[in-house]
């Protein structure tokens, strides 16, 4: 093994673990520390939340977008793109509807950018 200096040290740092699918027992393999490791991942798995970085997506109303196409005269087509896979969409999201980014710019304030969903 690298980084061991003897065989001992090699095999007590080893620690047992349980992977699913591969045979043994959850009890047997996990640790209190390991068994609190595994629920937090189970728990984080389960419940999605935002990165505190990641700018707010909104869906835009039918009303708001014939204003801002109205207002920049341009099509839906002329808008960037996002894919309807990207993880921070709502879930409610379907191909062509369009998405509000909202950003906060250095001096504070809010910035708005508009996305077209698309395969």
């Amino acid at each position: 093994m690298r980084g061991f200096s003897c065989p001992e040290q090699a095999r007590s740092s080893r620690k047992a673990r349980y992977i699913p699918g591969k045979g043994g027992s959850l009890k047997a393999n996990l640790s209190a520390k390991g068994l609190n490791r595994y629920i937090l991942l189970l728990i984080k798995s389960l419940v999605f939340k935002m990165h505190v970085l990641q700018p707010k997506h909104s869906k835009v109303s039918l009303s708001e977008v014939k204003e801002l196409l109205k207002a920049y005269n341009i099509s839906t087509t002329q808008l960037p793109r996002i894919k309807s896979t990207d993880k921070a969409l709502p879930k409610d999201t379907k191909i062509g509807d369009i998405i509000k980014v909202e950003r906060k710019i250095a001096s504070g304030e809010k910035a708005f950018y508009y996305r077209l969903v698309v395969e």
